[in-house]
């Protein structure tokens, strides 16, 4: 989706240096934004596609079990091991890419370890009907058959095998003596077919997608070194013609990236925890009830609100304990506070599309904002006019297409305020 850019007007208040946080909320958007779009999404559809696939294999591979033929329990006893190869040579395969402990088997030790690369490749390369891939390995029924003799089921039923050495099977599973039944210990390893699958798919679900960990670190990682970037950036540029040593003027730029890259990272984490928590409280939702491009900006606006709001609060505090009045710094923080609201607001009812919000914006909001003017007083006023289109096409199919518009003029709002933000004059935050 392409956004073409709506010019903004110049307006000093739309710069004010009172909004510490914003500088850190549009970073932290634009990254996680980015983070979103070309890695964990793209994983994502990867992971599903590997999932479909993988599904539709495993379950051809039960069904070319489901054979209710067998009338010797002999015949059933070979067959469930050669099934039990055969389902060991669908999980070896790189395109299914088990991990090392769905294929093992008992060692001489008694130990349960995995087949070696080397032993999976003869695995791979085994055909139903042929002698066993590895040899001396043996199939161990867990449940013995000399117990259940007239259970053909139970003997061909693969989940009832476990591989093992002849001397880790007749010394370990069976203690000593094969007429023994299987040592307990050894039934936790003894994973179905479907646990087996379970356990696969888990696995490259965590070795495809970012998750949220990774996916956090990401995000937040990006935002800190793009707006610390930014920053000495801007610090660089102001002390270029200063008069000082070049030392000096060195331990300065260190100390804003430092104190910069520590309140980015601290403020971005703050974005980050708003939007998984915000997640967590949709995902209760159906599909039918919330559309995809509604929570998406809902998560854009919560982020933004929050971390802005929480700078701002951080900004006071450190502002107090250098020296300024409480009362000037408890306006400044006031007036963060109101404007911070009306975007929030103001673009909550620009997507919703309710007329209690639309009306809220447009007149108790807007009226706040006059003493103090910024750019959202004219974005909001844009705004209001194509929330008003909006609500017409809310209840028909174009209902998507009204919510894409909604982010759409969220996001040229995020660039004007962006290109406007960034400047040299912009508020001056280092360690001292």
């Amino acid at each position: 989706m392409s956004i073409k850019t709506r010019k903004l007007p110049n307006n000093d208040c739309f710069h004010s240096s009172k909004r510490y946080g914003e500088g850190i909320a549009l970073s932290y958007i634009s990254t996680s934004w980015m983070v979103d779009e070309f890695i964990s999404e793209p994983r994502e559809l990867e992971f599903l596609e590997y999932k479909e696939n993988a599904t539709a294999q495993f379950q051809a591979l039960k069904e070319s079990f489901a054979n209710n033929s067998i009338t010797s329990i002999h015949t059933a006893r070979s067959l469930g091991v050669q099934r039990e190869w055969a389902e060991y040579k669908f999980f070896a395969h790189d395109e299914i890419n088990a991990p090392e402990n769905v294929l093992v088997y008992v060692n001489d030790k008694g130990e349960v370890v995995p087949f070696s690369e080397e032993e999976r490749n003869l695995i791979l390369e085994w055909q139903s009907g042929e002698k066993y891939p590895i040899s001396g390995i043996q199939g161990h029924h867990m449940k013995l058959v000399k117990n259940n003799p007239d259970n053909i089921d139970l003997a061909a039923n693969p989940d009832n095998i476990l591989f093992a050495t002849e001397e880790g099977h007749r010394e370990f599973l069976h203690g000593g003596n094969t007429q023994n039944a299987t040592d307990p210990e050894y039934f936790k390893y003894s994973l179905t077919m479907d646990e087996k699958f379970e356990l696969t798919v888990n696995y490259n679900e965590d070795l495809i997608t970012l998750g949220l960990i990774k996916k956090g670190a990401l995000s937040v990682g990006s935002s800190m070194a793009l707006y610390s970037s930014i920053r000495m950036l801007i610090e660089w540029y102001r002390l270029k013609n200063d008069p000082r040593p070049w030392h000096r003027k060195r331990e300065e730029l260190v100390k804003t990236g430092i104190a910069t890259a520590l309140f980015g990272g601290g403020l971005s984490a703050v974005g980050y925890l708003t939007r998984i928590s915000m997640d967590g409280f949709f995902a209760d939702f159906t599909p039918s009830m919330l559309d995809h491009f509604f929570t998406e900006m809902v998560a854009i606006n919560g982020s933004f609100f929050i971390i802005t709001v929480t700078g701002s609060l951080l900004r006071y505090i450190w502002e107090v304990r250098k020296g300024k009045s409480q009362e000037e710094a408890k306006k400044d923080l006031q007036t963060m506070l109101m404007v911070a609201t009306a975007e929030l607001l103001a673009f909550s009812a620009l997507g919703l599309g309710l007329d209690i919000l639309v009306d809220f914006a447009t007149d108790t909001i807007m009226d706040a904002l006059i003493p103090d003017p910024t750019g959202i007083l004219i974005a909001a006023r844009v705004g209001y006019g194509i929330a008003k289109l909006g609500k017409k096409v809310w209840d028909g199919k174009q209902n998507k297409e009204a919510l894409i518009q909604c982010i759409a003029i969220r996001m040229n709002y995020f660039y004007e305020l962006a290109r406007n933000k960034f400047r040299p004059d912009d508020f001056d935050f280092r360690l001292t």
